[in-house]
C-alpha cells in the first residue's frame, strides 16, 4: 500500500449481505446491527479499526409526491404536451 490508496469493504466470508441473508435464511438470521454493537474491519499486514453503531436520527419528513397523468406511451406525452 502506499499514502492515498483506498480500502474498500464488501460482503465477504459469509455469503452475502445481510438482506441476501435474510432472504435465504427466511427470516432475520444472523440479527441486524442494533446500537452498541461494535463492528471491526482488519486487513492483514495494516491493522485494524473498530466502530460502534450509534444511535439512529429520525429521517427528515418528506413532502407528499405530486400527482402525474398516467399516459401508457411516449407518442401519447408527446402529442398532449405539443398540443
Amino acid at each position: 500500500m502506499i499514502l492515498g490508496d483506498v480500502l474498500g469493504s464488501g460482503t465477504v466470508g459469509y455469503g452475502g449481505c445481510l438482506g441476501e441473508l435474510w432472504g435465504r435464511n427466511q427470516g432475520l438470521t444472523p440479527p441486524p446491527l442494533v446500537e452498541g454493537d461494535v463492528v471491526t474491519l482488519t486487513i492483514e499486514g495494516i491493522g485494524e479499526i473498530s466502530n460502534r453503531v450509534g444511535a439512529a436520527e429520525p429521517a427528515p419528513e418528506l413532502p407528499r409526491a405530486r400527482r402525474r397523468a398516467r399516459l401508457r406511451h411516449r407518442a401519447e406525452v408527446t402529442a398532449e404536451t405539443t398540443a
